[in-house]
Order: structure tokens, then C-alpha cells, then sequence
């Protein structure tokens, strides 16, 4: 069987020890990660990267709490932050390809988390609608 690569998407200070978890269960199941963890070490990751990343992969896993995420300025009119837009990307079919698979988890939102990593807290640059608007739309 061919080695499968798994694109794995989410914000990330707020979801770090999540995203440890599912990276150990995809090495551990011999899958290949793609993850922002790779990534040399800077804050903006430029966009177009992040969606080659996802249109080399077969699966996208998506992990989605209370934070919206980073927001690029550049080629970004509709002010999506670049966990959506991966998402998006997971989405549309590739050249001869269906679109990925999609496994997507989100936290329960009566769960409680702290306030710093929720956006409707922080009052983030409307990030809170704008999450929880991604939220509804990724749970239809």
C-alpha cells in the first residue's frame, strides 16, 4: 500500500498538544505529515505554500476551537485566514483527482477554553464571527 499524506490544519498555539496527538498517531501509522511544524521558523507562512502543501496530500485533517487564525494581507479578498483557506483547498478536486478526504474535528463549543485563545473574548478583528461562521459551515 502507498504511503498516504496526511496535511494536518488548524491554528496552532492554541491547539499545539492536539496536534501532537495526531502527529504521533500519523507516524506511528507510517503516513507522511504535512504539518506547519516543518515549516522553517517564522510567523507568516506565505499562503500560496500552505496550499501547495494541501494539493499534495491525499487526506486533510482539520482541527477547529475558538480561535479564527492568521489572516495574510496579500491576494486575500475575502480576508480568509489560512486555516480556511486550506480547508477550502481540501475541498476542491485536483486536476484528475476527487477532492481530499476530509476528517475534521471541532471543539465542543460549550466546552469551556481559555480566554486568550477565544476570539469572541479577545474581540480579535471580528475574528469571533468569522469562526464561528467557518465552524457552521465545515459542520453542514
Amino acid at each position: 500500500m502507498a504511503t498516504k499524506r496526511v496535511c494536518l490544519s488548524s491554528t496552532f498555539v492554541d491547539l499545539k498538544d492536539f496536534r501532537d496527538k495526531v502527529l504521533e498517531r500519523l507516524r506511528r501509522a507510517q503516513s507522511v505529515a504535512v504539518a506547519m511544524e516543518d515549516y522553517a521558523a517564522f510567523d507568516d507562512r506565505p499562503a500560496d505554500k500552505c496550499l501547495a502543501d494541501v494539493a499534495s496530500c491525499h487526506i486533510y485533517v482539520g482541527i477547529l476551537a475558538k480561535r479564527y487564525g492568521y489572516v495574510p494581507d496579500e491576494n486575500n479578498p475575502e480576508r480568509l485566514s489560512i486555516t480556511e483557506m486550506e480547508y477550502r483547498r481540501a475541498c476542491e478536486p485536483g486536476d484528475d483527482e476527487p477532492a481530499l478526504e476530509r476528517l475534521m474535528f471541532q471543539l465542543d463549543p460549550d466546552e469551556p477554553w481559555r480566554d486568550k485563545f477565544n476570539d469572541k473574548v479577545t474581540g480579535d478583528k471580528e475574528a469571533g464571527a468569522r469562526i464561528d461562521r467557518f465552524r457552521a459551515e465545515v459542520s453542514k
